[in-house]
C-alpha cells in the first residue's frame, strides 16, 4: 500500500476523531488487503476502536456505541467504543480477535494493541473461534464453491481462509490465531500451499469477478477440514466465561488514560 493511501486513512480517522469528540485507541486493515489476497480493485476496509470523554459513560442511558461511514470510494470506515469491543471480546466475538492480529495498522495508542492483546488472551474461548470459523467456512463452501464450471476467485478465498483458520486452531492449542492468511499456510499440506500460491497468482491480474476452474486440492482440504472441526467440536468441553473483573479493570484503565 501506498504512504499516500495511509496517509489519506490517517487524516481521515484524525476529522473523523475530531468530529466524533472521541479518541481512537487503535485502527487496523480488517478485509481482504489485510488477509493476503487483495486486488487493485479492493476497497480499504478499516476497522478501529475508539472511547468517548469519561461522562459519556455516566449516563443512565448509553449512547450510540458504533460509528459507521457511509462507503466512500473504495474507503469502508466503521468502528466500535472500546466498552462495546470488550463485551463482544469477553462473549467469544472473533471479529476483535481479527483486528488485533491485523498485519496493517494506521492508528495505535502507544501500548493499546499489545494489552488488548494480552487480555484477548486470557478470555480466548476456542468453542467460539471454532464455530466462527466452521459457520464460515461451510456457509461459503456450499454458496461460492457449488458450480462446476468454476469460482469466483475471490469467493474461493473466502472459503479457503476460514479453512486454514481451523487447521491453524487444530494444530495451535493456545495463542490467537493470526488474521493474515500467509501466517496460517504453514499448517497446510505443501500441495494446498502451492495451489494457493498458484490462485493467488492468477487473482492478481483477474478481475473481481472472473472465475477459475475449481482445485481439486484446495476442494478436499476445505472439505476435510469442515469434517476434522465438526468431530473436533463435537468433544470440547464447554467453556467456562472467566471472571470479569480483568474486562471491567481494563476499560476503567483506558478511560482514564484516554
Amino acid at each position: 500500500m501506498s504512504t499516500d493511501r495511509t496517509n489519506e486513512i490517517q487524516n481521515r480517522l484524525s476529522r473523523l476523531a475530531a468530529d466524533e469528540g472521541a479518541t481512537i485507541l487503535m485502527a487496523v486493515e480488517s478485509g481482504s488487503r489485510a488477509w493476503g489476497f487483495a486486488s487493485p480493485e479492493s476497497d480499504f476496509d478499516v476497522r478501529f476502536i475508539y472511547m468517548r470523554p469519561t461522562n459519556w459513560y455516566l449516563t443512565v442511558r448509553p449512547g450510540r456505541d458504533v460509528i459507521e461511514l457511509p462507503l466512500e470510494g473504495d474507503l469502508d470506515i466503521g468502528g466500535w467504543d472500546l466498552r462495546k469491543a470488550l463485551g463482544l471480546m469477553t462473549g467469544g466475538n472473533a471479529v476483535i480477535i481479527e483486528w488485533l492480529t491485523s498485519p496493517i495498522s494506521y492508528i495505535e495508542m502507544p501500548r493499546f494493541r499489545e494489552a488488548l492483546h494480552r487480555l484477548a488472551t486470557y478470555y480466548l474461548n476456542r468453542q467460539a473461534m471454532f464455530s466462527h470459523y466452521y459457520g464460515l467456512a461451510f456457509k461459503h463452501r456450499k454458496q461460492f464453491l457449488a458450480e462446476p464450471d468454476g469460482v469466483i476467485g475471490k469467493k474461493y478465498f473466502y472459503v479457503i481462509r476460514p479453512a486454514l483458520a481451523l487447521r491453524w486452531l487444530t494444530q495451535n492449542t493456545s495463542g490467537l490465531p493470526p488474521m493474515n492468511m500467509d501466517a496460517m499456510l504453514g499448517v497446510a499440506p505443501e500441495p494446498v500451499r502451492a495451489a494457493v500460491e498458484k490462485l493467488r497468482t492468477w487473482k492478481q491480474t483477474a478481475t473481481e469477478k472472473e472465475k477459475v476452474a475449481h482445485f481439486p486440492v484446495l476442494d478436499e482440504f476445505i472439505d476435510a477440514e469442515l469434517e476434522r472441526a465438526l468431530e473436533t467440536m463435537k468433544h470440547m468441553e464447554s467453556f467456562a466465561p472467566p471472571d470479569m473483573a480483568p474486562a471491567d479493570a481494563f476499560l476503567e484503565e483506558w478511560i482514564r488514560k484516554a
